[in-house]
């Protein structure tokens, strides 16, 4: 049932706060994953990890979790 349709006058409310939750990632990236990923980025890239980071962002196929993986990857190595 859509919110307003509903009889429920906080059905709106709860819509609102699932919208905002749905922002947050259901898996999100950790340190150690960024770390273990920028190691088998240089593996990949012979020794290149942030050039070969951005290399893999260009691609069409992407999943939207390797490609929060990679940005955070390029985060951290832009900061090193």
């Amino acid at each position: 049932m859509m919110p307003w349709d509903s009889e429920d006058p906080n059905a709106s409310r709860r819509e609102g706060g699932m919208r905002l939750f749905s922002w947050f990632s259901a898996d999100p990236v950790t340190d150690a994953d960024v770390r273990a990923e920028i190691w088998k980025l240089g593996t990949r890239h012979r020794g290149q990890p942030l050039e070969g980071a951005l290399e893999e962002l260009k691609a069409p196929d992407l999943s939207s979790r390797n490609a929060s993986l990679l940005r955070a990857c390029v985060r951290k190595l832009r900061r090193a």
